[in-house]
């Protein structure tokens, strides 16, 4: 349930956290927070998250396995040796 900044307002003086945008935070804490009622986009379509504790726990817990699937950064330092010309076979 996507709410308003005033709810999501609300919220933090009623259950505590944090707001940020919505660009500070991962795909799967925007999909978390989306689906337990801590989300919300302005009239503007600008999203903000409210952040609780309980995430940061969890994330810090689970810190190596989340890491694990984030896309690594190709290595730019040393160029890709060349394999010879495409093996093809048209049979």
């Amino acid at each position: 349930m996507t709410k308003t900044p005033m709810q999501l307002i609300q919220d933090v003086i009623e259950h505590g956290g944090a707001i940020v945008s919505s660009n500070d935070a991962s795909l799967i804490e925007i999909a978390n927070a989306e689906a337990c009622g801590r989300f919300a986009v302005n009239a503007d379509g600008f999203g903000f998250v409210r952040r609780t504790k309980e995430w940061l726990e969890y994330v810090k817990s689970r810190e190596g396995l989340l890491t694990v699937a984030q896309p690594a950064t190709p290595d730019t330092s040393k160029p890709i040796p060349y394999m010879g010309p495409p093996r093809v076979s048209l049979d």
